[in-house]
């Protein structure tokens, strides 16, 4: 008996704040809602219907994916017109033929290396064997 009495004491501020919901108009022409309806107001005020928690369940909820439409495959016409967003400077045509040298012995150095077998160390570093003869070059920090 004493929950029932504990439970009727904690809903009972809820349910008393669900009141009735009306609708007024201000003297500016603004619509208003609120369970509370100013005194001036009163006899503008109307009684609106607010339902809650409704689930309307009256039409059809299955799921239907949309159709599925192949791409169309690309021509090379197509292909020629695309062109990459972002391009990466031609170090070898530069203002500084001395840095240009540098950058471009620093590719070779990597395409050298690419072509190497290398071991990857317990730390994650990697050895390049010593037969492999690639120069190991720092990377240019000069701007052609």
């Amino acid at each position: 008996m004493k929950q029932w009495l504990l439970l009727g004491l904690l809903c009972g501020p809820v349910l008393a704040s669900a009141g009735q919901l009306h609708k007024w108009v201000d003297e500016h022409g603004k619509v208003h809602y609120g369970d509370k309806v100013p005194t001036q107001h009163e006899q503008n005020a109307t009684p609106v219907e607010a339902p809650v928690n409704v689930i309307d369940s009256d039409h059809d909820r299955t799921y239907v994916p949309p159709s599925y439409e192949p791409p169309e495959p690309d021509t090379k016409a197509d292909k020629k017109k695309k062109k990459p967003l972002v391009t990466r400077p031609d170090y070898d045509s530069g203002k500084n033929p001395a840095c240009a040298k540098q950058w471009k012995a620093y590719r070779e150095a990597r395409q050298c290396f690419s072509k190497c077998p290398r071991t990857i160390g317990p730390r994650g570093e990697r050895w390049y064997d010593e037969e492999c003869g690639c120069e190991n070059l720092p990377t240019p920090t000069c701007v052609p």
